[in-house]
């Protein structure tokens, strides 16, 4: 028997292999001086260290990597792996074995979706091996793998196996929730354990561009279609092609774009802008936003049919303020998160600060705590974070003097908000739009969508 040791890695069904000597040390990294290279954005520089001790195990060593070394679900430092044994670094699934052949189907552990090449820089290293295809299929792996992505507790596994579920399929998904709640993050999982991992993940954000530009990135413009059509160029569906699309803040569509996006959706064919021939895609669509698309269909806001082509699976998340004991979970992550992103030793929280924490509404959700924490590592000199290092922005009280007495209502409160606006900037709705913080052409929807002149 061979005294090497290899390592195995796999991208859409194939595998790649990496050989280990004994007793020589290996660096395992995504930067281009590493013994064994993994491009991967979840992978440090320079993450870890292996060396195949005589015993036929591997030890590996941390060498402060953003996003640690995983043993048996443990954060390690130091640990010692053993033939046949899966160990995870950042997000990439790492199997080590002590014989040459392709792992078996089934190997537990191994069937996650993670897309990376293992590219040995060792004239020992074997290339890509094409003849074992491994589907990923297995529901516990799956489920394992949103759960180390999902953080939190029992309030979030019935989305964690929504996201198992959808991504068995191929049909649109519509994700809902609040600001901060997660969507983008969902929607990525879903991705990554699709038949479609390998293909790209396209995402456009429909409430950052003004209606002019939106149909031309969405489905792309022939040479000469407007003024500064210089080229041709692909819109965001063609550039998804073979993959999936996200679509941000849907419900910011104007009806134009609607329309053209049902047509889409039904036919799988686009024109470009200024172009007569179809272009055919192959695109899954995964929807988010934090509006109630079912309140704006009854308004008149969004149209029915597009609703119910887009909503074939639908899940919404779950706001901080309703699973507040994931908090300590979700603080405990992103403290290791951020003191690795700025450098730092690892960081306690004390007990006033936790409950400080909990005590807290988060109108902002988890991306309001992330940021809080933030702030809270830089404003500690010592190893722990006090209460006193936790500050959280206040909001202006808004009051009602929109001549509506008692509306407390969603829709007048904008349309109040949109004429302040407009007052204090005497009627320039460029200069408005920069006072309330959003894009010109979301506010110009707004004006329209609320008749406010």
């Amino acid at each position: 028997m061979s005294d090497k040791g290899y390592l195995y890695a796999r991208i859409s069904g194939r595998h790649y292999c990496a050989t280990l000597r004994p007793g020589q040390t290996y660096v395992l990294g995504r930067g281009h001086r590493a013994d064994i290279v993994i491009p991967h954005p979840s992978i440090s520089r320079r993450h870890c260290e292996a060396v195949l001790r005589p015993d036929r195990s591997l030890q590996i060593t941390d060498l402060g990597s953003a996003n640690g070394c995983w043993v048996g679900g443990e954060s390690v430092q130091q640990a010692v792996v053993q033939p046949g044994q899966v160990f995870r670094l950042g997000d990439v699934d790492v199997l080590f074995v002590a014989h040459r052949r392709p792992p078996k189907r089934g190997t537990t552990g191994f069937l996650t979706p993670t897309t990376v090449v293992v590219v040995p820089r060792s004239r020992d290293c074997a290339g890509p091996r094409q003849t074992v295809g491994v589907t990923v299929s297995d529901w516990g792996a799956g489920l394992e793998y949103v759960r180390r992505k999902l953080i939190g507790g029992k309030s979030l596994e019935e989305v964690r196996r929504f996201v198992v579920r959808a991504a068995r399929v191929d049909c649109p998904v519509l994700v809902q929730g609040e600001t901060g709640t997660g969507k983008e993050l969902v929607v990525q999982c879903i991705h990554r354990l699709s038949r479609r991992a390998h293909r790209p993940l396209v995402e456009v954000n429909c409430g950052a561009l003004p209606p002019t530009l939106l149909e031309a990135e969405l489905f792309g413009h022939e040479k000469g279609a407007f003024t500064d059509a210089v080229s041709r160029r692909r819109g965001v569906f063609e550039r998804a092609d073979g993959g999936s699309l996200l679509l941000d803040e849907l419900g910011e569509l104007e009806e134009t774009a609607q329309v053209k996006l049902l047509r889409v959706l039904e036919t799988g064919k686009l024109y470009r802008l200024g172009g007569e021939e179809p272009v055919k895609v192959d695109v899954r669509l995964l929807a988010a936003t934090n509006r109630d698309l079912t309140t704006a269909v009854a308004k008149g806001q969004f149209r029915a049919d597009l609703y119910f082509r887009i909503n074939v699976l639908h899940v919404t998340l779950p706001p901080l303020r309703e699973r507040k004991e994931d908090i300590p979970l979700l603080v405990e992550h992103f403290l290791r998160r951020i003191c690795n992103q700025y450098g730092r030793p690892a960081l306690q929280m004390s007990k006033g600060a936790m409950e400080k924490l909990c005590q807290h509404d988060w109108p902002g959700n988890v991306r309001e705590l992330l940021h809080c924490l933030e702030r809270a590592v830089v404003q500690c000199p010592d190893q722990v974070i006090l209460a006193e290092h936790l500050d959280f922005p206040t909001l202006p009280e808004i009051t009602n003097d929109s001549g509506e007495e008692d509306d407390w209502s969603m829709s007048s409160m904008t349309r109040w908000l949109l004429k302040q606006a407009l007052k204090r900037t005497a009627g320039n709705k460029s200069a408005a739009a920069r006072l309330l913080g959003i894009h010109r052409g979301h506010f110009y929807r707004l004006l329209r969508r609320y008749k406010v002149r």
